[in-house]
């Protein structure tokens, strides 16, 4: 114990940093090597004969939508809202059977209002939309591509990532990151999308967190553990 102390009163802060990322780094190297998937999942090259997530995620001027090794890897929404889950069901597209549709409903109380998820004011049901609250397009960029189509629907589908809010405001997200598109000033507005559209950030935060936990989920197994990016 005498030892250890003397060694932390000799170590500085840039040196047990320097520590940290060797081991940070030694960890990665051990996980990645025994599952063979450090071409795959950690490679920062930008060619290559297999997608990696850092390729899905680039955007150049040839690539807007990211660099994909195949085609069939690319991002096609209709196979995540428009696919069939492992119950058969559909976010989208099957009118008032569809998810979507399912899920709006139940958050309507006596008099077809809901309270929106993200500025927690009480609205129209049918001013509302359910919306997807980790990106279907983000969620493919990190490793989704490497699902089957009935897994994507899956998660699509997963009402731990959905979240009922005013149309205007779905529309305007798009496919934005949350907090990106919160600290956005957009149609030139002098105001953030936050301000705008009067944001609850505890609520929005909210929703996030439910968002990631659920795509962490339904991510490939081995994936879950470095979603984060160690």
């Amino acid at each position: 114990m005498e030892e250890m102390e003397s060694l932390r009163e000799q170590m500085t802060s840039k040196d047990t940093q320097g520590l940290l990322n060797q081991c940070k780094d030694s960890i990665t190297s051990s996980i990645t090597s025994q599952f063979g998937l450090a071409s795959m999942i950690i490679s920062n090259q930008d060619g290559g004969n297999v997608t990696t997530i850092h390729n899905a995620n680039q955007k150049t001027a040839q690539h807007k939508r990211g660099i994909y090794a195949k085609k069939e890897d690319k991002y096609k929404r209709d196979l995540y809202d428009r696919g069939k889950n492992s119950e058969g069901k559909s976010f989208a597209g099957g009118g008032k059977n569809s998810v979507g549709a399912e899920f709006t409903r139940k958050q309507l109380d006596s008099h077809d209002n809901l309270t929106d998820a993200y500025t927690g004011k009480t609205i129209k049901g049918a001013e509302s939309s359910p919306d997807h609250i980790k990106s279907l397009s983000q969620f493919h960029k990190d490793g989704g591509f490497m699902l089957s189509d009935e897994q994507k629907a899956d998660f699509a589908t997963d009402k731990g990532n959905l979240a009922c809010t005013d149309r205007g405001v779905n529309k305007s997200m798009s496919d934005l990151d949350k907090d990106e598109w919160a600290n956005k000033k957009s149609s030139n507005r002098e105001i953030t999308n936050e301000e705008h559209f009067d944001i609850n950030r505890n609520s929005l935060n909210d929703a996030i967190d439910r968002g990631e936990q659920t795509a962490k989920n339904h991510l490939p197994s081995v994936m879950s553990s470095l979603y984060c990016r160690i």
